[in-house]
């Protein structure tokens, strides 16, 4: 693969900061993590979402947003419940009873007054959200990867258990290896982030594709579509094909080994991206492999039950293909991929 952009990478500017103070004052309420043992881990998911916050495209207006919003919560949650006070000094009732009101009722404090600025001012994010209650829901999305992606954090708090800490002695027959525990530290550089992605996107269509006769194809976007489409019309010989992708060249070692940080980077939209109802996140892969890379590169066995429902003759879930035929496929593609069990895998991997 070619990759013809300029080898430069950029860093955003870090978050005000009365904003990240802001963030950390309000986040334990926003993640029920109050207790007084938690203090520190909260201060590490601030400097965290900082990180984030650098590493984000500077083309991309999810900086902007993120500002915007933070600035309101502190002008409302300053004015909200009593005297004006910082939120930072205000007691944890009232800290609380402000988060409860942003978060959950159905007309908001911020959504009243979007409707008597929105003309007149342009302090309002101008993203095609709902109202600012959605734009919170991002921002309350990337305080719990904040924190519970901390290799730190307890997550006891949510229930969740580690992977390496899972019995499987319940999952039947699924095949279970035992992953080894890789350390990292609690927190990056942005600069160790923003350097996976390079601006500028000189493209010359004559180093593309070849000027043989054959009918030209491109194929927007690597992921597991695209990858799939070029692959197949390319084999064929007939048609010259190019993989257009917006993000990365990501080898081995390259990957950012914080993962939350590193969204804003292979990620479009660095997680802000929401559905069209804005009920939903969506990830939406900005690297070579595109929404793949969520998985890490893992391929996890097919329960049998489900294997002979798609299999089977008749239901909704039948595709039309027997088991064999459906295995042998699994097979080609471990092949190509050059798949395996994970304690067969070099250490270098």
């Amino acid at each position: 693969m070619t990759d013809l952009r300029a080898d430069r990478a950029t860093l955003g500017a870090p978050m005000p900061k009365v904003l990240l103070k802001t963030f950390e004052t309000y986040l334990p309420h926003l993640l029920g993590v109050t207790d007084p043992s938690y203090s520190d881990l909260v201060s590490v998911a601030t400097k965290r979402f900082d990180a984030y916050v650098r590493s984000i495209p500077p083309d991309e207006g999810v900086r902007d947003e993120l500002v915007q919003l933070l600035a309101l919560t502190f002008g409302f949650g300053m004015l909200s419940g009593g005297f004006p006070q910082v939120p930072w000094k205000q007691d944890a009732a009232r800290r609380e009873a402000f988060v409860r009101r942003l978060y959950t009722s159905d007309e908001t404090l911020m959504d009243r007054f979007v409707d008597v600025v929105r003309f007149v001012s342009r302090l309002v994010p101008s993203a095609p959200r709902a109202s600012i209650r959605d734009l919170a829901k991002s921002l309350r999305e990337l305080a719990s990867l904040a924190f519970y992606s901390n290799p730190g954090s307890d997550m006891r708090v949510t229930g969740y258990q580690p992977i390496q800490q899972r019995d499987y002695s319940t999952r039947g027959d699924v095949d279970v290896v035992e992953l080894r525990r890789l350390g990292q530290p609690d927190l990056f550089d942005p600069k160790e982030v923003a350097s996976i992605f390079q601006e500028h996107h000189p493209y010359d269509l004559g180093r593309l594709f070849a000027n043989d006769g054959r009918p030209k194809i491109a194929v927007i976007g690597s992921g597991a579509g695209g990858a799939v489409v070029a692959a197949r019309l390319a084999q064929t010989g007939r048609y010259d094909v190019a993989i257009f992708e917006s993000g990365p060249r990501m080898r081995p070692g390259e990957y950012p080994l914080d993962t939350f940080v590193g969204m804003s980077r292979l990620f479009e939209g660095g997680l802000m991206t929401l559905s069209r109802n804005l009920d939903i996140h969506l990830l939406r892969g900005r690297v070579v492999g595109g929404g793949t890379v969520m998985t890490s590169g893992l391929s996890v066995k097919m329960r049998a039950e489900t294997m002979d429902r798609w299999c089977s003759t008749a239901g909704e879930l039948a595709i039309g293909v027997t088991r064999a035929e459906l295995e042998a496929g699994f097979d080609a593609v471990h092949a190509v991929q050059h798949m395996g069990p994970l304690d067969d895998l070099p250490d270098a991997l």
